[in-house]
């Protein structure tokens, strides 16, 4: 237990002064320290760590150009470089699309003869600069000297068709046949003087001199090279 003395002043000059003493026990104390140390803590604010807000730019997906100023480093696959070649090809066709008859030279090959029929080559030159196809079979048909026709356009041989693509400068040819035989053991008519070609799928046809016998025409589709295959 503590003991605390204390004096109080007599309130007039002449009067008794008297001293009075105080035992306070020190559970009393410690009780008034909390209080005090309570009402002390009361008004303090908790500071507690504050939470960070969350960013305001969203995510960046890698490669997906969301973010600007990011550019993709996705590498784009790149179809194989065509290697040049000298001779016609077949396969896929090319964005350029049928050869038309303005891109392409036609003329006459020569060719050769067996058991009474004549071969001879009609052959397509790719003229242009842009590369072209050719597919299936020219339409012919024989001309008189005054371009007039002579009897029936010749008949397709049936054959699978190859598509053909041409380069620049590149060239294709259709095996065309006559069978003077088919004309019979008499005189044999006159020759023509002329063909009329329509290049494959084509509504254009180019004229070009031939001298045959107008016998049973026959036409093959087009094959790459400058030569008649048979």
């Amino acid at each position: 237990m503590l003991t605390m003395e204390g004096e109080e002043l007599a309130p007039f000059p002449g009067q008794v002064r008297v001293v009075q003493r105080y035992r306070i026990s020190g559970g009393v104390l410690l009780a008034v320290a909390l209080a005090v140390a309570g009402c002390g803590g009361a008004g303090r604010t908790s500071s507690a760590t504050p939470t960070p807000e969350p960013s305001s730019l969203p995510p960046t997906i890698a490669g997906s150009g969301s973010t600007p100023g990011a550019a993709s480093t996705a590498a784009v696959p790149q179809p194989p470089a065509a290697s040049a070649t000298s001779t016609a090809t077949t396969g896929a066709a090319p964005a350029g699309g049928a050869c038309a008859t303005a891109q392409l030279d036609v003329v006459m090959t020569e060719g050769q003869g067996a058991a009474g029929t004549e071969y001879s080559g009609i052959t397509f030159r790719n003229r242009s600069s842009s590369t072209c196809t050719l597919q299936g079979y020219p339409g012919v048909s024989l001309l008189d000297k005054n371009r007039a026709q002579i009897g029936q356009p010749a008949v397709r041989v049936p054959e699978p068709s190859p598509l053909v693509v041409l380069k620049a400068g590149q060239a294709a040819t259709a095996s065309f046949s006559v069978g003077p035989a088919a004309c019979g053991n008499g005189d044999l008519p006159p020759k023509s003087a002329y063909l009329r070609v329509f290049p494959p799928n084509q509504r254009a046809d180019v004229t070009v001199a031939a001298q045959v016998f107008p016998c049973a025409p026959r036409i093959r589709p087009v094959h790459p090279g400058a030569v008649i295959s048979n």
